[in-house]
């Protein structure tokens, strides 16, 4: 995913926290994704705008202690010779110490190292995390309960049923139940308030029906 700044900079940011020895070609694929997604057929390549990838690292990928890497294209018989082709790699690194960059940098590099703000903005985002943790439980908890209340309104018409309803009726009319079940939980994973296997779980439906019963309303809606 890239952005494009008000200077018409395009920028692709990503987070790699795992040290799979591959951070240089990888981007140089992500420089390459950027090239061909902003460049129209026919477009003179004079108009592709500058670029910069940039990664944070939860690791220093070259043990060299910096809080950033910045590499570009230069003559390699002449370092004071530049490239030109506008493309920037920036690695960023929450276990640097040394070399130039901003005290609001140091502070957000930090903080995503151990989770300790220590300035405004790190004490802000610090905050909005915090927020978006506890509105995930808040939901978690609310589409808990949804189902539970749901379980209880089925119990009882199964209750209801075994009172005076032939076997064969009951089996139909259960069938009907687990079936309202599953299409109540698949309207909940399609609204993206839970995942379909979380679903499953949640209220004991096996995961194959609740892919038949998904896969039944969208032909319904085709």
């Amino acid at each position: 995913m890239h952005v494009q700044d008000e200077d018409g900079q395009v920028i692709n940011v990503e987070v790699q926290t795992t040290d799979k020895k591959n951070l240089p070609k990888r981007m140089r694929y992500y420089q390459s994704v950027i090239d061909v997604n902003i460049l129209s057929p026919g477009v003179d390549y004079r108009d592709l705008r500058r670029s910069v990838v940039i990664f944070i690292c939860s690791y220093d990928p070259f043990e060299q202690g910096r809080y950033i890497y910045a590499f570009e294209n230069r003559c390699v018989d002449d370092l004071s010779l530049p490239f030109g082709d506008e493309s920037l790699k920036v690695i960023a690194s929450t276990k640097g110490e040394t070399g130039d960059a901003s005290d609001g940098l140091k502070a957000l590099l930090h903080y995503l190292d151990a989770a300790v703000p220590t300035d405004d903005y790190t004490r802000q985002l610090d905050g909005a995390v915090a927020h978006t943790k506890a509105s995930e439980e808040r939901r978690h908890e609310y589409m808990v309960g949804m189902i539970h209340d749901m379980e209880v309104r089925a119990e009882g018409i199964e209750q209801g049923i075994e009172q005076g309803i032939e076997q064969g009726i009951e089996q139909g009319i259960e069938q009907g139940i687990e079936q309202g079940r599953a299409r109540t939980l698949v309207s909940l994973v399609r609204k993206g308030l839970l995942g379909e296997r979380e679903a499953s779980a949640e209220a004991g439906v096996p995961f194959a029906e609740l892919e038949r019963v998904a896969a039944g309303e969208r032909g319904e809606e085709n």
